[in-house]
């Protein structure tokens, strides 16, 4: 009920500051069916040693959201064969330290707890034209994600995560996900003044 009380409240709030929601077309930040390139290989490099690899799953899922965002460009296996390669290298991936908190209810007193943990994973990600060693586009890629734990009031959590591999598909997606709209770009929501209609 307050969530839609503050909805009608943000609303009736744009409504008299005369805003309306426009959507706007984000360009892509480099953009390579404008360049001219007709093929692209996907490669991921994993972190040397990492215990539970995601290169494989990277690859997969970047190549697949590149056939669906960009159908025009061909994925060829062969990096030598294509016009233009996108590297992805992970540069950090674990999961960090167990957090606890005691919570109590504000209303009945109960003491109850709160554990987790955080798994991350950082990919560096390079686009290199053909025939190129210096990176035509590279971004860090960074999404974190919150592993719940049991715990018990005033002593802790019950275990601890050793690795992310619980996490990984969620943390691949997320960070393939934000690849594809920096490649192909997206649209977002953006408040905009109306225009009086007594303007000539």
């Amino acid at each position: 009920m307050e969530f839609k009380r503050a909805g009608v409240t943000i609303g009736a709030l744009l409504f008299l500051l005369g805003c309306t929601e426009a959507t706007v077309q984000v360009p892509p930040e480099v953009d390579l069916q404008r360049a001219g390139i007709k093929s692209v290989a996907v490669v991921a490099v994993d972190l040397p040693n990492d215990p539970a690899p995601v290169g494989v799953l990277l690859r997969a899922e970047t190549s697949a959201q590149i056939r669906r965002l960009l159908p025009t460009l061909a994925l060829v296996e062969d990096p030598q064969q294509a016009d233009a390669v996108l590297q992805m290298e992970v540069a950090n991936h674990g999961v960090g330290p167990a957090y606890f908190q005691n919570k109590a209810d504000t209303q009945t007193g109960h003491v109850y707890c709160e554990a987790w943990q955080e798994a991350f994973l950082l990919v560096n990600a390079s686009v290199y034209a053909k025939g190129t060693s210096s990176p035509w586009w590279e971004s860090l890629l960074e999404k974190r994600n919150r592993i719940d734990l049991s715990c018990r009031p005033n002593q802790g959590s019950l275990g601890m995560i050793q690795s992310p591999a619980v996490d990984d598909p969620q943390l691949v997606n997320a960070t393939v996900t934000e690849l594809g709209m920096r490649l192909a770009g997206y649209t977002r929501k953006e408040l905009r003044p109306k225009h009086s209609s007594n303007q000539p």
